[in-house]
């Protein structure tokens, strides 16, 4: 699997088929959201520490909720400054991959 492109087409071979697949870029400016504000799951795990409390006020890269998986601990960050505005973790729940921790709202 690529991890890198041109501006060149990709083609993948599989079963005697070809697909053709090109890759654009559509980054905004500055002051594009980098997330949708929904914090997932990255994976099963257990939370172990839950950092913030719904209405409270976060800025970008501080650590809303910690979960454990495959005996690591990953520590889940907010993605831009904004306010929690929903949240369903909670200490000692087991979650599975993709389920939403939390919401953030962009700070006003």
């Amino acid at each position: 699997m690529p991890t890198s492109h041109g501006d060149s087409p990709i083609y993948v071979f599989e079963g005697g088929d070809v697909q053709e697949f090109e890759f654009g870029y559509q980054g905004g400016g500055a002051h594009s959201a980098v997330s949708d504000g929904a914090i997932l799951s990255p994976m099963p795990g257990k939370i172990v520490s839950v950092a913030v409390e719904a209405g409270q006020s976060v800025i970008k890269g501080q650590t809303l909720l910690t979960l454990e998986a495959m005996k690591m601990e990953h520590a889940l960050a907010a993605p831009f400054d904004g306010v929690v505005a929903e949240l369903s973790a909670v200490a000692g729940g087991q979650v599975s991959e993709g389920v939403v921790l939390a919401k953030l709202e962009p700070a006003a």
